[in-house]
C-alpha cells in the first residue's frame, strides 16, 4: 500500500506543466480521489481488526491468566506489541492518505480558480463598452 500511496503521490504532485503535457487535468486528481478513498476503506477495516485483536488479547489472558503456560504468556506480549507497531502504522497511512485526499482536492479548487480568472477576463473582454450620454453631444 506505501507504494501504491507514493505512485498516487508523484501523480498529485507533478508539476501543472507536465500534467498538462501528459493530458492529466483534472481527471487525474479525480481518479487519485477515488483511488484513495478506496484505500481509507481497507485502512478502515484494517482499523477495526485492530482494535478486535488489542481488546481480544488482555481479555483472554485475563480469563485463562492461571493456565497460560510461560511460553504463551510471552506469545500474547508479542502479539500486544505487534497490534501497537500495526496501529501505529495503520495511523501513518491514515494521515497521508487524509493529507493527499486534502492536496487533490486543493490543487483541484487551484485549477478551477484559474478558469474562472480566464472567464472572468474573457467577459470583461467581450463587453461592449457604451459612451456616456455627456459624451454624445
Amino acid at each position: 500500500m506505501t507504494a501504491n500511496l507514493e505512485t498516487l503521490s508523484q501523480t498529485i504532485f507533478a508539476d501543472a506543466k507536465e500534467r498538462r503535457r501528459a493530458g492529466l487535468h483534472s481527471d487525474a486528481l479525480q481518479r487519485a480521489i477515488v483511488s484513495l478513498g478506496r484505500k481509507r476503506e481497507y485502512t478502515s477495516l484494517i482499523d477495526e481488526s485492530l482494535l478486535s485483536l488489542d481488546r481480544m488479547t488482555p481479555f483472554i489472558e485475563s480469563e485463562v491468566g492461571a493456565q497460560l503456560t510461560p511460553e504463551a504468556r510471552g506469545r500474547f506480549e508479542r502479539i500486544g506489541r505487534d497490534v501497537a507497531s500495526l496501529n501505529a502504522h495503520e495511523g501513518r497511512l491514515s494521515e497521508k492518505i487524509q493529507f493527499l485526499l486534502d492536496a487533490s482536492l486543493g490543487l483541484i479548487g487551484v485549477e478551477q480558480n484559474d478558469i474562472f480568472k480566464v472567464l472572468t477576463m474573457v467577459s470583461v473582454i467581450g463587453i461592449p463598452r457604451r459612451s456616456s450620454p455627456a459624451c454624445t453631444a
